[in-house]
């Protein structure tokens, strides 16, 4: 039996798997922040037609009104409708391909890891984002396919640790919170967006990826320091914790030392 410290003091008033949970609920809101915040942020890049029209909010629009539609030119004002269905297509033609081969890696090289790792480099990303679309086109394109690409491990790396590290009694609550993050990532970062977009701080549209990059990047150094890729490597959970999340899981723990071992070879 392995035997475990009592903990240093966070962790005797938070439990170790609270504060996994609590950070994976975090990384999944910073996963789907980069997944959408280009539909909203490309109206102010590209541009957008604002119409003119003076219609009181409570009449009906007249079909056959003179009105006209102005446009606002945005600073990509090249980037026609195709280039940007391209781009804004370009996160999900890389997120498909790591769907499969996540799960193998997460056994063989750590799931921690390649899900913290995904996500700063998607954070990274963001930040060179305003740079890429600057340069070029293309290399705009490659940032949204790398997000893409390190986005698709997020889910078999989070279901690999959600198995070592949460008791079955629990398992259901801590995964619904996590994956939560999905949700909540969007519904705040489609609004913030919008605001950044049409202000002037850092330049407009270009300081919603600069903040959702310094964001992931902070979220990762949480990720590393306190988050661990089992129990038995934690260096301060208590005896009492790691017991109960131990005995609550049983033959899964054992066929999962067995995978381990077995993908080694």
């Amino acid at each position: 039996m392995t035997f475990k410290s009592e903990g240093k003091l966070c962790y005797s008033l938070i439990p170790a798997r609270v504060v996994f949970v609590f950070l994976g609920f975090l990384g999944f809101c910073c996963l789907y922040s980069y997944k959408v915040v280009l539909s909203v942020a490309i109206v102010s890049m590209a541009g957008h037609k604002s119409s003119t029209n003076e219609t009181e909010p409570h009449e009906c629009y007249d079909p056959n009104s003179t009105d006209t539609e102005a446009y606002i030119d945005g600073e990509f004002h090249d980037w026609d409708d195709h280039k940007q269905a391209i781009l804004l297509g370009g996160y999900f033609y890389g997120y498909i391909i790591t769907q499969i081969p996540a799960g193998v890696m997460a056994e063989r090289f750590g799931a921690k890891w390649i899900f913290g790792g995904s996500i700063l480099i998607s954070a990274i990303l963001s930040l060179l984002g305003p740079v890429a679309a600057r340069t070029h086109y293309i290399l705009f394109f490659c940032t949204r396919i790398g997000q893409g690409l390190t986005g698709g491990v997020a889910f078999p790396c989070m279901n690999a640790l959600i198995a070592r590290w949460m008791p079955k009694m629990e398992r259901s609550r801590g995964t619904s919170i996590i994956f939560t993050g999905t949700q909540i990532g969007t519904v705040i970062t489609m609004p913030l967006a919008g605001v950044l977009c049409d202000g002037n701080f850092l330049g407009g549209w270009p300081a919603i990826y600069y903040i959702l990059g310094i964001a992931g990047c902070v979220w990762f150094a949480l990720w590393a320091i306190f988050v661990f890729e089992n129990p038995d490597i934690h260096p301060h959970i208590s005896q009492k914790e790691y017991d109960y999340i131990i005995s609550d899981q049983g033959e899964e723990k054992a066929s999962e030392v067995w995978f381990f071992n077995f993908s080694k070879i």
